[in-house]
């Protein structure tokens, strides 16, 4: 039965898309973009070797672009072909976590650097998100390791109790650590309207803010997460 279990979701991952995993957990996410650069490869060998596709696999009656959305515009495949890189536009993942989770990342960085704030002082710590990235990084209780790498409550309590988020912090021992758990506890998301129309615009915003045992309340709005287009990491970095 687990086998069964695992094969289907491994299946599920191949048939591309789906994305399952960012509340399931399961490794097989490791593998995404090997599975389509060996799919990419294959089909190429396969051409040489004689092996034909059909005409219109992208604009077709029954192609890529009809399996979506009802209404869809071929000219955008060849858009400013030769003109416009999308390689200039790639995000560079500083954090060993869900990119969507970084801004957020990045403003209780600032906070706890800002105002020397240690794990026993924070009260509760609130998560302002566009509906994009609050749907895909809403995980609370994470089963695995892949799910603490799309946990936002998880990424920032290792924020605030190691203040780093690289492969080093996402380990077992952590997903098991009570002082991690505590933290993450106290970690809510929401929702903003408002941060939908800047995400819209191609930003990677969230809002933090950060309330003390004290009493005091700490804002911070990233409009871009370190390492996007927004806000490149430098070439040392």
């Amino acid at each position: 039965a687990e086998g069964i279990h695992n094969a289907l979701g491994i299946a599920g991952n191949y048939s591309g898309g789906l994305m399952q995993y960012d509340h399931g957990g399961g490794s097989v996410k490791r593998v995404f973009a090997a599975v389509a650069a060996r799919s990419g490869i294959e089909a190429a060998l396969l051409t040489q070797a004689g092996i034909t596709g059909p005409e219109g696999i992208l604009e077709g009656k029954r192609g890529l672009l009809r399996i979506y959305p009802a209404q869809y515009r071929p000219e955008r495949l060849t858009a400013e072909l030769g003109r416009m890189w999308t390689i200039l536009h790639v995000l560079f993942k500083p954090y060993s976590c869900c990119a969507v989770i970084h801004p957020a990342i990045d403003g209780v960085m600032r906070l706890v650097t800002a105002h020397d704030l240690r794990a026993g002082d924070v009260e509760s710590i609130e998560v302002g998100y566009p509906k994009g990235s609050y749907d895909h990084s809403a995980i609370t209780s994470p089963s695995d390791l892949l799910g603490m790498q799309f946990s936002t409550s998880y990424s920032l309590a290792l924020a605030v109790l190691k203040r780093r988020n690289t492969p080093h912090e996402y380990t077992e021992a952590a997903l098991a650590d009570p002082q991690v758990r505590d933290i993450a506890s106290k970690v809510r998301l929401r929702e903003e309207a408002e941060l939908d129309k800047l995400f819209e615009e191609g930003h990677m915003p969230a809002r933090v803010k950060m309330r003390t045992k004290s009493g005091q309340l700490f804002e911070e709005m990233v409009l871009d997460a370190k390492g996007s287009p927004g806000a490149p990491c430098s070439s040392d970095e």
